[in-house]
Parts: structure tokens; C-alpha cells; sequence
């Protein structure tokens, strides 16, 4: 591989510290080999790596990568079905989330699949335009946000206020303490249901052997619905890494 396609990669990838659009490498399987990339996240870019995975029974495990395929005996999680997967985030529990998921589309479904995408600063305009008190209070009222059954949570709110705000969602894992949290969070739920099917949210279609990668604290991201009927039909790898 030509050292000028390395460096451009490199940029790209580094670029990610604070910019909310996601970078695609297509044929990313031609250019490297899973273990390739890794090594080059490593020791080119110096990201850390951050291996803490949940897995399907709400287990924490530490791992390379995490397979995200359709498995329809586990299709209640969304990381396993073939249904839409809503707008979110995917380290919103650890008060320490790796900034940086690289992904290795192993292999896509017949039909469908793409990923979703919204910038934090799209959001953050529109809302202010049409939801300025569920936005205030999204960036106003503390939050815990837990999964499983491990010692690790997130003592945030939803938004920050950081020069450079942050976003750390998921509804289904923001504890209710308290009815003023719950209504929030289902009208915060309600508002994203009315806008990820508009031009607001942007769709990132990848064919098997693409590999990208996203800052997942400047965006949120979901999933289209895709078809499948065997195990395994669409597999995504997922890698953490922080800055």
C-alpha cells in the first residue's frame, strides 16, 4: 500500500476528534484485514483502545470487536434483529465512553440496512427552531444512564453544555428517577420518531467489505430496516477506540 493512502487514512480517521461526519473507506477490506486495521487504529493513529462490550444477556466482556448480525432467536435486541433501530448512542453508560466506533460491514443484507445519521449540531438548530424546552431541559436535567449489571453508569445530561456539546443517548437505558426524567426522555423519543424519516438525518448505505468509523459523541445514529431471513445474512463489526 502506497504510504500517501496510509497518510490520507490516517487524516481522516484523526479528523474524527471533533467533527460529526462520519468517514467511509469503501472496499476497506481491500485495503486492510480486520487485524490490519486494528493495528493501524494502534499504532498509527494512537488511538486507545477500549475492548468493554455488553453482550446479549446484559454481561459486560472485554473483546476486539463486537459482531452485530441477525440472530433471530435474540431478535428482541436490536443489535440482532432486522427491524428499524432507533436514533441513539452507543457508549451513553460509561462516564468514560470511547469517543471513536470503527465499523467492518463483514456482510450486508440483500436489502436495506443503511445506517442513519444525524449531526449533534443539526439537532441542536432545529431543536432550538421547534423544541426549545424539551432542548433546555435535554441539556439541563442530570441523568444516570446504566446498563446491565456492572458498576458502570454515566452521571450526565443528555446534551452538555461544553463549548463543544456532547450527546449520550438511549432511551431504554436513562433510569426513570424521577417523573420530570421520564417525560423527557418519552418526549425527547417522540421528537426523534417525527424527524428521522426527514432530511435531517442523512443515510449512509455500505456494501460488504466497506469499513467507517464516527465520533459517536457528536451524532446520532440508528438503523434501517433490512431483509433477512438466515443467521448471519448481514454482519457488522464494531471496534471502540479513544482519543
Amino acid at each position: 500500500m502506497l504510504n500517501e493512502q496510509l497518510i490520507d487514512i490516517e487524516k481522516k480517521l484523526l479528523r474524527l476528534s471533533d467533527c460529526e461526519t462520519p468517514q467511509i473507506f469503501r472496499k476497506g477490506l481491500s485495503i486492510m484485514t480486520m487485524q490490519e486495521w486494528r493495528a493501524f487504529l494502534l499504532e498509527r493513529c494512537y488511538l486507545k483502545e477500549d475492548k468493554r462490550h455488553f453482550g446479549f444477556e446484559g454481561d459486560l466482556y472485554n473483546s476486539d470487536w463486537w459482531e452485530i448480525s441477525y440472530q433471530p432467536e435474540k431478535a428482541s435486541s436490536y443489535a440482532y434483529s432486522n427491524t428499524m433501530q432507533p436514533l441513539h448512542t452507543d457508549n451513553a453508560w460509561f462516564q468514560d465512553p470511547a469517543e471513536i466506533n470503527f465499523f467492518v460491514m463483514w456482510k450486508q443484507a440483500p436489502k436495506g440496512g443503511a445506517q442513519l445519521i444525524l449531526p449533534l449540531s443539526r439537532l441542536l438548530e432545529t431543536m432550538a427552531h421547534d423544541a426549545p424546552a424539551l432542548l433546555s431541559d435535554l441539556r439541563s436535567i442530570p441523568v444516570v444512564i446504566k446498563k446491565g449489571e456492572s458498576s458502570y453508569s454515566n452521571n450526565t445530561t443528555i446534551i452538555t453544555n461544553e463549548m463543544k456539546p456532547k450527546i449520550y443517548w438511549n432511551y431504554y437505558r436513562t433510569l426513570r428517577t424521577s417523573k420530570e426524567i421520564d417525560l423527557m426522555c418519552e418526549g425527547f423519543w417522540r421528537y426523534l420518531g417525527t424527524i428521522v424519516n426527514s432530511n435531517l438525518v442523512e443515510k449512509l448505505y455500505c456494501q460488504s467489505g466497506d469499513c467507517f468509523a464516527f465520533n459517536d459523541t457528536l451524532l446520532l445514529h440508528g438503523r434501517e430496516a433490512f431483509e433477512a431471513e438466515l443467521p448471519s445474512e448481514r454482519v457488522l463489526y464494531q471496534s471502540m477506540w479513544k482519543l
